[in-house]
């Protein structure tokens, strides 16, 4: 009876175990992407898009209504080896706002995106212009992930 009863707790410590090492936070190495659009008017907010093909960035592109400002990079050709992640800060009411992805992290099938909003302070002259602040990183080849975002927002005074 005890020797069955080890055994269980052994049993129970292993997929205790286990199953607290598939919860570890896996960082994602992520390269910058220089990009520039042109957008039309509206109202989508902060969101985050996985693209692993053409059509996909077509789509996200279609939907955020931006347009590839000309002499911009080729996004297409990355997407042969790499995913791209498009992290969009919604539209914003004035120019000076800017968005960094500061890290990617992998638990299971997720991937968690912490982003920064600079936000220009009072002492800022701005143009009051709306503006679509966004950020494209590649990363490896991934697939089958949900993405989280995480938006953290900072204001930046220019004084």
């Amino acid at each position: 009876m005890e020797k069955s009863y080890r055994l269980g707790l052994v049993a129970l410590l292993t997929f205790a175990l286990s199953s607290c090492a598939s919860q570890k936070t896996q960082p994602i190495l992520f390269e910058n992407i220089q990009v520039r659009y042109q957008s039309a008017y509206h109202e989508q907010g902060p969101d985050a898009y996985l693209i692993n093909s053409t059509t996909e960035l077509d789509s996200v592109l279609a939907k955020l209504q931006l347009t590839p400002s000309p002499g911009g990079i080729d996004l297409t050709e990355m997407l042969q080896d790499r995913s791209l992640i498009l992290v969009y800060g919604g539209n914003r009411p004035t120019a000076g706002h800017k968005l960094h992805v500061l890290k990617i992290n992998r638990v299971k099938k997720e991937l968690q995106i912490k982003s920064r909003l600079f936000v220009p302070g009072a002492n800022c002259y701005v143009p009051q212009v709306i503006t679509y602040p966004l950020q494209v990183v590649a990363i490896p080849k991934t697939t089958g992930v949900q993405l989280t975002l995480d938006l953290l927002q900072s204001t930046q005074d220019c004084k």
